[in-house]
């Protein structure tokens, strides 16, 4: 079996309309839903025939009021969830949900980087219940990139706390790319986020899945979404990148 820690397991999206985003995200990336809600929770599984991918809420009420928004959030896999947790908190991090458990299934926490990234930590209860497909399947989620106010820090505060290793960083693109691995795979990189004039750039962590699906729906919830397909590990935007052609989901933190 893969060792998880330090890999995204899981993905999940938090939405103001449910049933709008079943119908786009079936239609764009031909994924299964299955209605797995409990009572007083809404909770939609998306799937692809071979096992589970990614999970479906409605964004709480009071959430809402406060000023959040539809978005996707992407869960770290880690050996141990309060241990990670602690030394996240040590490194600047924070924590919106303390650890967890998932109705036997998991133990998680919701958290944020220094600069308020936001992103979970994951560790499933039962080893056997950790999907088996690689994240290069069709529909699968296969890159992750993290757009930071500052690269540098964003980049000790992950090898750090989920023991990332550097790859060669991509110095032809007009953002260099700086590439990370986990378990010697390489899942993603990170880059310096636009500038914006009078505005304050937090953090955006992207994650690509991979689609035999053309899109030919609208995008009728307001997660940000572009398309991207990568058929290689080359990052965007590099010369060996292919065109943009499938899903992408973006999750974005809020600047200091």
């Amino acid at each position: 079996m893969v060792n998880s820690h330090g890999r995204f397991v899981w993905y999940e999206l938090v939405t103001t309309d449910i049933k709008a985003a079943v119908a786009f995200y079936s239609k764009v990336m031909g994924w299964n839903a299955w209605d797995v809600s409990a009572p007083g929770k809404d909770y939609i599984l998306f799937g692809d025939g071979k096992g589970s991918i990614a999970g479906l809420m409605r964004l709480p009420d009071d959430v809402r009021q406060r000023g959040g928004q539809p978005a996707w959030l992407g869960y770290v896999g880690v050996d141990d969830v309060d241990a990670t947790v602690a030394r996240l908190t040590r490194l600047g991090g924070s924590v919106d949900v303390p650890p967890t458990d998932a109705s036997g299934i998991s133990r998680f926490s919701v958290c944020a980087d220094p600069q308020r990234a936001r992103l979970a930590l994951f560790k499933w209860l039962k080893p056997e219940q950790q999907p088996q497909t690689g994240p290069d399947e069709p529909g699968r989620v296969g890159w992750h990139e993290l757009l930071a106010a500052d690269p540098e820090q964003a980049w000790a505060f992950y090898a750090e706390l989920f023991g990332w290793q550097k790859e060669d960083a991509d110095r032809g693109a007009e953002r260099p790319y700086r590439f990370f691995s986990a378990g010697g795979v390489t899942i993603g990189s990170i880059l310096a986020s636009p500038r914006r004039p009078r505005r304050r750039s937090g953090s955006i962590i992207s994650t690509s899945a991979t689609s035999t699906r053309r899109s030919g729906a609208s995008r009728p919830v307001a997660a940000r979404f572009s398309r991207v397909r990568w058929k290689c590990r080359a990052a965007p935007g590099s010369p060996a990148a292919p065109i943009p052609r499938a899903p992408c989901s973006l999750w974005r933190g809020r600047g200091k």
